[in-house]
């Protein structure tokens, strides 16, 4: 059965009326960066961060906002990465995550900027990650 795709008016309006849920989690996660930075958070932050930003992408995915599966699933994954000690926090690891949330902000507030860069940075992101994919 051919599924018609959802228009950019219905998506934006999704998007609009489930901002709140899936833009909460960004500045809490801005604030655990910071002290990522310092080295100054617990394990059980991350795992509880990963286990949130995994709950936003199986929710952009069962709603068809495919634009937003990546940089949450990215985000889920390198926590889990990190609070498993199969990666350690870096500059590139930090400028990763903030790629990723700056596509997931501009993409829920629907704002008109070039994010081209950080579009390639998520896509980075992603080849990144799958260097520790278990078979």
């Amino acid at each position: 059965m051919f599924e018609h795709p959802v228009s950019e008016k219905k998506k934006t309006d999704f998007l609009k009326s489930e901002r709140d849920f899936l833009y909460a989690p960004i500045k809490d996660l801005e604030e655990l960066l910071r002290r990522m930075k310092k080295e100054d958070f617990r394990s059980s932050e991350v795992f509880r961060f990963s286990d949130v930003f995994d709950e936003r992408m199986l929710f952009c995915k069962k709603n068809g906002v495919d634009e937003l599966i990546q940089p949450y699933s990215n985000i889920a994954n390198c926590l889990r990465l990190i609070y498993n000690k199969e990666v350690t926090v870096s500059q590139d690891i930090l400028d990763y995550f903030r790629a990723s949330m700056i596509v997931i902000v501009t993409r829920i507030r629907g704002l008109e900027h070039d994010i081209t860069e950080y579009i390639l940075r998520n896509q980075l992101f992603t080849e990144s990650l799958k260097v520790y994919k278990k078979d």
